[in-house]
């Protein structure tokens, strides 16, 4: 079914940390490596990690990041280990996260920006694994903010069963750094019996703020070279600008009005409904409280109804939808989607 088809590839091209939203800075991330000699951190001294007992340095993050080093041998040794304890600090209680899922994150990437410093774990999931980037107050170690990408060095082939020839699709991604932010190039395509098919760059450009936002600040597309089938397995422009909402850090409030924008744009159209509808479901996954009180203030038309279908669709539980709102410290806002809700429910539900 393409529904299911969406699922798996969202949670392949997934997903976008604290329940309170920070201000961003007007900072924005260079598009190349700035040319100014870096400050050197020593960070075996980062005082949270320090006295964790947790020395990140062999990890430390230059200007060239790329992790395919991290694709097999379970990073071959570039990697820190982490123990149940240590996890718990960095990463319990995290949103968009769950640790009871693959097994235990290790760090693979560590980087200071000014008073923060962002850690790269690895976290395996299913028969895939993910990165999760996540900033930190250096002196109390308190979490900023949180996000995850795809795994950066995807491959998939198969035998020609359904498609003539040899096919191989891939999705890799390398990221360069600068003294305040980074960029994520990411390249994936389709080759057929080893000549391109199609093939797709996109830049993802990150500044890191001084509140330790991982601010999203534009995403530079270049042309599309070839034709695309149009498949779930190779998605068109159209579709990617709507996973690429993915990339939002949890405490980028830009998510919520671009996951609006899109959804007034796209879900009316045949072949970007279903996108739309699977972004929104993993809004209530991973942002639900922020979805629901965006929804209640703005009442943006398209992307309420894009959750009616989800609920109509058996795509999003309705009782999962009304247990969350009953958790809104916000009264009226808590009124409001009850009373919008109300009449919701699976197609062919009974009273």
């Amino acid at each position: 079914m393409i529904m299911n088809r969406l699922i798996i590839l969202a949670f392949i091209v997934c997903s976008s940390m604290m329940a309170t939203a920070c201000k961003g800075s007007k900072s924005e991330a260079s598009n190349a490596v700035s040319e100014q000699p870096q400050q050197t951190v020593n960070l075996a001294e980062v005082p949270f990690l320090k006295a964790m007992g947790l020395d990140v340095s062999k990890v430390a993050i230059g200007t060239e990041y790329d992790t395919k080093i991290f694709a097999t041998d379970a990073g071959q040794g570039k990697e820190v280990r982490l123990t149940d304890k240590q996890v718990k600090q960095l990463l319990g209680g995290a949103p968009l996260i769950d640790l009871g899922e693959g097994g235990a994150p290790f760090v693979v990437g560590a980087k200071a920006f000014a008073d923060n410093v962002m850690l790269v774990f690895w976290h395996e999931v299913g028969d895939g694994h993910e990165l999760i980037l996540a900033t930190y107050n250096a002196e109390k170690g308190d979490l900023r903010d949180i996000a995850t990408t795809p795994s950066w060095e995807f491959t998939q082939e198969w035998d020609g069963e359904n498609i003539e020839g040899q096919t191989q699709t891939y999705d890799h991604c390398r990221a360069t750094f600068s003294a305040d932010g980074f960029v994520l190039h990411r390249k994936n395509g389709r080759n057929l019996d080893g000549k391109s098919v199609w093939s797709q760059e996109r830049d993802y450009n990150f500044a890191i703020t001084a509140d330790g936002i991982i601010k999203l600040n534009k995403i530079d597309v270049k042309p599309l070279k070839g034709k695309q089938a149009g498949e779930y397995y190779e998605p068109t422009p159209e579709v990617e600008s709507i996973y690429d909402v993915n990339y939002y850090s949890y405490n980028d409030m830009e998510a919520l009005a671009t996951l609006d924008n899109l959804a007034s744009t796209y879900f009316n159209r045949e072949n970007t409904k279903e996108p739309v509808m699977t972004m929104v479901m993993n809004f209530m996954r991973g942002r639900t409280q922020q979805l629901l009180q965006y929804i209640a203030v703005h009442k943006p038309a398209a992307l309420i109804e894009a959750l009616h279908q989800c609920i109509t669709k058996g795509w999003i539980d309705k009782g999962v939808l009304y247990d969350a709102i009953q958790e809104m410290p916000d009264a009226s806002a808590k009124k409001y989607l009850n009373d919008l809700t109300a009449q919701w429910g699976p197609e062919g539900a009974v009273g």
